[in-house]
């Protein structure tokens, strides 16, 4: 239902512009009727799309800071259990993590078995991996981050994907003009490889 008002929205706005680039007398009328025509709509693409990309550039994909070892064991942001599953895939061999109670869970794949879990006294992973999603950096920029840090809190690398939602209209209308735009795509799997194999400076 909101998806038709929207279209009928869109299609009366249409309408009204056609009718009134029809209605001026001169071609240097017409042409900028049809640029405010466009431009009402679309006014803050040309910004929003530079701050964007050049978001994507200097700051998207994988940024090592500080060169480490290969790890076998990885402490994991109790926010996103999901990833553990992901981790284990790429070859770590433990994920840890605390639990709702504070209790340390140490998460294993053996073998073409499910993944174990069993509770242990203490972590034993020199890394841990966090994430900082969905926050807004303007310009209708969305930022996403996977770190990786010692447990000291010292930042070894980052994975940054940056999302666009593409301007106000297409934002409102979403999703029938889609869902704008995205650099380096969200891959765990890189950032699983990286703490499995070790990472040097870029």
């Amino acid at each position: 239902m909101i998806g038709l008002a929207i279209l009928g929205a869109a299609a009366l706005y249409c309408a009204v512009w056609a009718i009134a680039f029809k209605m001026v007398p001169t071609a240097g009328a017409k042409v900028i009727v049809a640029l405010v025509g466009i431009g009402i709509p679309a006014w803050d693409l040309p910004y929003e799309y530079y701050y964007f990309k050049s978001k994507c550039s200097a700051e998207g994909g994988l940024h090592v800071f500080n060169a480490f070892e290969a790890q076998e064991v990885v402490i994991l942001d109790r926010s996103y259990p999901a990833l553990v599953e992901d981790l284990l895939s790429e070859g770590i061999r433990y994920v840890e993590r605390r639990d709702a109670n504070g209790m340390w869970q140490r998460f294993e794949r053996p073998t073409e078995r499910p993944i174990t879990q069993m509770t242990v006294p203490a972590a034993t992973a020199k890394v841990r991996l966090r994430a900082e999603m969905n926050k807004n950096i303007g310009s209708g920029t969305t930022r996403h981050d996977y770190l990786v840090e010692r447990v000291n809190g010292n930042i070894l690398l980052r994975y940054t994907r940056l999302t666009w939602k593409g301007g106000w209209l297409r934002e409102r209308m979403s999703p029938l003009l889609g869902h704008g735009s995205d650099c380096a795509l969200s891959s765990v799997d890189l950032v699983s490889r990286s703490i499995r194999d070790g990472s040097k400076v870029q």
